[in-house]
């Protein structure tokens, strides 16, 4: 009987996707797909998930574009979707329209969870930043650097962003 409450109780939490949008993945998981990428790639496993970031990034800002009427309000719905989402608590600290250039940071970030690392790790959300940067600057790249990171002991990751 308790266990059938439990259940109940699961099905009746509020989603943050639809069925059709997305599933839930654990953060230790997410870490034994980076963690298996980079044994078996070394180096090019970080490229990998850097890579594997930018389409979705771009394609997240076409959407919330789709919807927003203006700059800034894609940028509160950017932080609010993902917050929502779970990935941490993203938060756009500096950001100049005419430089194309700012800081980003977020606290209890999803991919530094469960890590440990010396030094920046947080290659999947820098490509997805890199690639939702791009499509709302209209540029074709748009360069991050992680600059702390929350698994190497900062209190949060920080992302420092550019034109190329």
């Amino acid at each position: 009987m308790a266990l059938r409450q439990v259940f109940e109780g699961i099905l009746h939490e509020p989603e943050v996707f639809s069925k059709d949008e997305g599933f839930e993945f654990r953060f230790e998981t997410f870490q034994d797909l980076k963690t298996s990428l980079v044994r078996i790639f070394g180096t090019a496993g970080r490229a990998i998930l850097y890579d594997a970031g930018i389409e979705p990034g771009r394609r997240s800002c076409r959407r919330i574009m789709a919807v927003a009427r203006t700059k800034e309000e894609v940028l509160r719905l950017l932080v609010v979707k993902k917050n929502r989402q779970n990935w941490g608590d993203l938060v756009i600290d500096e950001m100049d329209l005419k430089t194309k250039s700012g800081r980003i940071s977020m606290s209890n970030c999803f991919e530094a969870r469960e890590a440990d690392s010396r030094g920046p790790s947080c290659d999947f959300i820098r490509g997805y930043l890199g690639g939702f940067l791009s499509e709302f600057f209209g540029e074709e790249k748009v360069m991050m650097r992680e600059e702390s990171c929350k698994a190497d002991g900062a209190s949060k990751c920080t992302f420092v962003f550019g034109i190329v």
